[in-house]
């Protein structure tokens, strides 16, 4: 019986989705009794809320924390009192706003050690200037001031205030609402020759326009912006009227700038406008029309859409959500109650994005390729920033994420297209200079060529020894082990002598793809040095590929023409049997096409997609062919209502684990995976006897466990006993064992260690402090026992810029200084790697 402890965890960027729960509302007032308030901003930690209220001088600014409650800020010196707060830090260490002065309305940075400070204002024209968004670290300021061009958006630094122009085209105006995280786009609206538009600052290519959204007024302004600027939100005009909107750089890899309006709660009478973004992108606050037709507050993810927060307090008051932590958890903002009350709303769970994870940086343009055997780690390609192209990654529920790397001699791109059983092995593709190149990227040997120019891998053994893939040049299959290199694998009989291969069974003896035989373009199986054409549907032109094949050999699915199918319309997915042969799976109420791409290692389940022209649905074949969600809610109780299942891009073994892309009810695309219920536990067996005070064991495998996994020798048995795993070579062990134990009893993993004990005995233990930093630095790793180490630091692109360490050291705590001084601000990963272990955290340098 199939376990009913099954949720679906939907992904954006890898998001994952639980059930919220302890969702709370807090009242600022209760601090202070407030007339006048405005709540503006958050600090990126959700622990510091600034805006403005009266005191007892007049309408002042202030900066809240639970701990402290209302700390006022003063005003600058001079003319009347007024001082008002509108961003805040990543730290609520830096506020920034505008205050009366002397000389008139002029901008102010307050910090905890300086107190406030004037900014100044642009040269010429009145004085009047306002900040309005300042950068992480506090460094940065944005706003708007009066030049002698006219009103005009300024970027201030330690060095001054400088003015960004405008767009040009209309009257001259321009005012910066917000700043990325890192200090280096600006964002705000202008005037160009259409009309208000929202634009975007950076210091390589000025002012550029964002457009608007399609079929309205033109009129647009944008009002946030995430860590690194890729992500861009506010308000715009489309048929629906004023409807918030997120600029993205890059859109779902197509490489196009695209703003997308979000929709309202209200489709009577739409009306939504975004006011904040969090820092990886993923969550966006404003307010919204409700069905009620009061404005509420708005909460929108890449997960569930637009969601309403509500009012503090009456539900039917207007309300607005002003801004949003980094992680977008908390959400601050204020509703029109009398008086006017400020809440700091928490989500107790909510949704978690990828920098949540372990060692998870924001990535774009994730494109999943493959689950490994056992379910656990997930692998594909992202891009690590705006800038660069996709690289290789692989995700894991134990290690986190890992950028994969890539070969020096080429750009940076490198696909990870297969991963082992364990997900320990990745293979793809690589650029050198203008080709690919197959690559196997493991623990213990790093980064590795197959060898061959112009080739890329698709597909993988269980243990990771066994590549397969395809060489462009020789147009032609091959399959790779360490001890016999790349060696291809021939062609089908007649034809033109190509191959390509796609998949390989567990045990890498038979390969299965596509080539070309007398008939025309037909799946071939390969094994014991022949490959063998697996024919096609009836019906149908000759043509047939192969895309997947069970752990054993003996399945293989794919796709070919039928009698029901069109080079018009598409393929039949079929499946193929050593004893049945090749067995069409229909196409399903409706469709004109169906293909198989995955299936189970038993053979049992295939998965794949079906569909018509602009539509698709993933798909399972068992007994017969239903659609996955059909089979999420019948078979596992999931309420998938309003939910489009599109295709289905990975599948473990045990069809317990599938990954795929899709659309929520809200109709954002998003990536997703069902865990439907716990896989039998990963274990070996001894290959040798053991004997009392053991402190290693002698398996069949050692790709099944992980350091920090606790493993039952013998279970069931009367010499039953558990250890933790702390490294590998053979299974090495935190305490020696009590028992003698006989070469075949099991070893089970039963579990993780727990905190204590993992910090104690795991094989690594590697951190940076700080982290951010802008200078000196300091990495520290422990080890359990003595190993020959490399300790190295790469940028996002994979390149080495440091080699802190690189020889023998003893067990126990190591210390070694990084001066990132000399270091561009971005994303790097300092790692550390022994013969058979490696463990990578992120470092994040700021400027």
């Amino acid at each position: 019986m199939r376990s009913p402890a099954s949720c679906l965890l939907v992904v954006a960027a890898l998001a994952v989705a639980v059930p919220v729960h302890a969702q709370t509302f807090h009242s600022l007032d209760e601090y202070a009794a407030l007339s006048e308030l405005t709540v503006r901003a958050v600090s990126d930690d959700g622990l510091t809320v600034v805006g403005s209220a009266q005191s007892s001088r007049g309408v002042e600014a202030f900066r809240w924390t639970a701990r402290d409650g209302i700390e006022w800020l003063g005003d600058l010196p001079g003319g009347g009192f007024r001082s008002f707060a509108l961003a805040v830090s990543e730290d609520g260490s830096v506020v920034v706003g505008g205050s009366a002065s002397a000389s008139g309305t002029e901008a102010f940075r307050w910090s905890a050690g300086g107190g406030m400070v004037g900014l100044g204002d642009l040269p010429g024209g009145a004085f009047v200037s306002v900040a309005r968004g300042v950068s992480a670290d506090g460094a940065v300021v944005v706003g708007g001031g009066v030049s002698a061009s006219g009103e005009e958006a300024f970027r201030w630094t330690s060095a001054g205030m400088t003015g960004l122009g405008d767009l040009g085209g209309g009257a001259f105006q321009s005012t910066a609402y917000a700043v990325s995280g890192d200090g280096r786009v600006v964002v705000g609206g202008g005037t160009s020759s259409d009309g208000p538009e929202a634009f975007r600052w950076t210091e390589a290519a000025g002012l550029e326009g964002l457009g608007d959204l399609a079929e309205g007024l033109f009129a647009s302004v944008a009002t946030g912006a995430s860590q690194t600027g890729a992500v861009i939100v506010g308000e715009g005009t489309s048929a629906l009227g004023a409807e918030a909107f997120r600029w993205t750089e890059e859109d779902e890899g197509e490489g196009e700038r695209v703003m997308r309006g979000l929709g309202s709660l209200n489709t009577a009478t739409p009306l939504s406008r975004a006011l904040a973004v969090s820092a990886d992108g993923t969550t966006v606050v404003g307010e919204t029309r409700a069905s009620s037709g009061s404005l509420v507050a708005f909460r929108w993810t890449q997960v569930n859409g637009m969601e309403e927060i509500g009012s503090f307090s009456d539900p039917v008051l207007p309300a607005v959500a002003t801004g949003v932590s980094a992680n977008g958890s908390v959400v601050v903002g204020e509703d029109d109650g009398s008086p006017i009350s400020g809440y700091r709303w928490t989500s107790g769970v909510g949704v978690q994005v990828i920098e949540d994870l372990p060692d998870g940086p924001a990535v774009l343009n994730w494109d999943i390729r493959a689950v490994s055997g056992d379910g656990r780690a997930i692998v594909g390609r992202a891009r690590p920033s705006s800038d660069s192209v996709p690289q290789a990654l692989r995700w894991s529920d134990a290690g986190g994420f890992e950028w994969i790397g890539a070969f020096p001699s080429g750009d940076g791109r490198s696909d990870g297209n297969a991963t082992s059983r364990d997900g320990s092995v990745v293979v793809g593709g690589s650029r050198t200079d203008a080709q690919f190149q197959a690559f196997r990227q493991s623990a213990g040997a790093g980064f590795e060529s197959l060898g061959g120019v112009n080739a890329v891998a698709t597909g993988v053994s269980d243990d990771g020894m066994v590549v397969v893939g395809e060489h462009f040049d020789q147009s032609v299959a091959f399959r790779w082990t360490e001890d016999d290199g790349m060696i291809p694998l021939g062609d089908l009989p007649g034809g033109n002598a190509q191959s390509e291969a796609s998949a390989v069974s567990a045990d890498g003896e038979v390969v299965v793809g596509t080539g070309w035989s007398d008939d025309g373009i037909e799946a071939f199986r390969w094994a014991s040095g022949a490959m063998v054409g697996l024919g096609d549907l009836p019906g149908g032109q000759f043509r047939s590929y192969a895309y997947d094949v069970s752990a054993d050999g003996s399945t293989v699915v794919g796709e070919s023409l039928s009698s029901g199918t069109s080079f018009a319309f598409g393929y039949e997915a079929f499946r193929w049997t050593s004893g049945g042969g090749m067995q069409a799976l229909g196409l399903g109420p409706g469709a004109t096409f169906s293909t198989a791409t995955h299936v189970t290692g038993d053979g049992a389940a295939v998965f794949g997609v079906a569909g018509r022209t602009g539509r698709s649905v993933a798909m399972v074949w068992e007994t017969g062919g239903r659609t996955v969600r059909q089979m999420l809610e019948a078979d596992y109780g999931l309420d998938l209502t309003g939910w489009q299942l599109e295709r289905v891009d990975g599948v473990s073994d045990d069809g317990m684990t599938i990954v795929g892309t899709g659309t929520n009810p809200q109709g954002q695309r998003v990536r997703w995976r069902a865990l439907l219920g716990d896989a039998p536990p990963p274990q070996a067996s001894l290959t040798d006897d053991t004997v009392p005070g053991a402190e290693a064991l002698a398996v069949s495998s050692t790709a099944p466990f992980a350091v920090g996994d606790r493993v039952t020798i013998g279970p069931g048995t009367a010499t039953e006993e558990t250890r933790t795993v702390v490294g590998f070579g053979s299974l090495r062990l935190n305490a020696p064992l009590q028992f003698a134990h006989a070469a075949g009893e099991a070893v089970v993993v039963t579990g993780r260690s727990t905190s204590a004990e993992a910090d104690d005995h795991r094989a690594f233990a590697l951190a940076t402090h700080p982290n951010p930093t802008g200078g000196a630095a300091t990495v520290r790793l422990t080890l359990a026992t003595p190993a020959h180490v490399h300790v190295e630091v790469f940028d996002a692109l994979g390149r080495r810029v440091a080699r802190l360490h690189d020889g023998p050291l003893a067990a126990g705590d190591h210390l070694f200084a990084l001066d990132a001084t000399g270091l561009p601000a971005g994303l790097y990963l300092v790692r550390a790697r022994t013969e058979s272990v490696a463990i990578t955290r992120r470092l994040t340098v700021v400027r």
